[in-house]
């Protein structure tokens, strides 16, 4: 597929996409003009139907933890994700994956006890550390983890326990600190984290994220360095992001991106590098939402020729809107 037929694409791609985004206030057709009973309404009936099991059932598993007190609904933050993604490669290629995950709240419990689970997790431990960008053609796992979240005061820290799907089974433990504070117009956040996998072994992990509102243009531009080790490959793994966060509208985002990994050995050297942007805007709703996101990739073991790639998606939140 030629450079002129990725953009062709790319265009083809935004304008359907525009087509399927909300309306202005103004544009939009009288509500005496729509039909309640139609297919929207029925979607919409049921997207409430299991966004409110899924909060009976954090409700349920808050008294399994002891809680006796009764909460108010939008303490209950727990949020089931669905996520469809295509991806099409500048050959003609490409690969689909079907993902669920999602966040149960338990805020009785000290308020921030959550239980996470994910059906499409990184197999690959580093990676997963990392936090790189996962190939939909990369081996995955499911996971179930217990987390602990205190919030900042000053120090913000968090710990969690889970299970990895495999044979063997995969133990995770984590604990992470980290803290915000302001240098001017700078918003900064250090941060540590120690963790043990049963198959991966021991490692840690360093970052640092420093954010800049650009007032005038509602922009923000942020920085994220993060140095990983694992005591079993005995070698250091850096990472680099730079962003650049331009809302459009209401839930309406493009996100630059250019990020720059590497590793220690045999030597310090690049891996990859790649440049892309996220389109991200609400089709439907607050819980409809697509994304589409063209990229072009470079690595070593390709001799850093330059890959295009575009990447369609949609993601199905459940849950209270306002945790979105």
């Amino acid at each position: 597929m030629s450079n002129r037929n990725i953009a062709v694409l790319i265009m083809s791609a935004l304008a359907w996409l525009a087509t399927m985004t909300p309306l202005p206030a103004a544009d939009r057709l009288p509500a005496e003009d729509t039909d309640p009973v139609g297919v929207v309404q029925t979607i919409d009936d049921h997207q409430r139907v299991v966004s409110e099991t899924i909060r009976t059932l954090s409700r349920r598993m808050d008294r399994m933890f002891g809680t006796t007190e009764t909460l108010p609904d939008e303490v209950y933050d727990s949020m089931l994700r669905l996520r469809f993604i295509q991806r099409v490669d500048e050959g003609g290629g490409g690969d689909f994956e079907f993902g669920a995950g999602g966040v149960l709240s338990l805020p009785g419990t000290e308020r921030r006890l959550s239980l996470v689970f994910i059906s499409d997790d990184y197999d690959d431990p580093v990676a997963r550390e990392r936090g790189t960008e996962r190939e939909l053609e990369d081996p995955t796992r499911r996971s179930l983890a217990l987390r602990l979240l205190r919030p900042p005061d000053p120090w913000g820290s968090d710990f969690s326990v889970g299970l990895r799907s495999g044979d063997p089974i995969d133990v995770l433990t984590r604990v992470r600190g980290w803290r915000d504070f302001d240098v001017g117009d700078l918003r900064l956040r250090p941060g540590q984290s120690l963790f043990w996998y049963d198959q991966g072994g021991v490692g840690t992990a360093t970052d640092l994220r420093v954010e800049r509102p650009l007032a005038s243009t509602r922009m923000l531009m942020r920085s994220h360095t993060r140095v990983t080790w694992f005591k079993r490959e005995g070698q250091f793994y850096y990472d680099q992001v730079f962003s650049l966060l331009q809302p459009l509208a209401h839930r309406r985002d493009l996100l630059w991106q250019i990020g720059v990994q590497g590793e220690s050995e045999p030597n310090d050297r690049v891996t990859r590098y790649y440049a892309q942007v996220r389109w991200r805007s609400v089709l439907h709703r607050d819980w409809l939402i697509a994304e589409l996101r063209p990229q072009a990739l470079h690595e070593r073991e390709n001799d850093f020729r330059t890959q295009w790639r575009l990447y369609f998606g949609i993601e199905l939140l459940f849950g209270d809107p306002q945790h979105y």
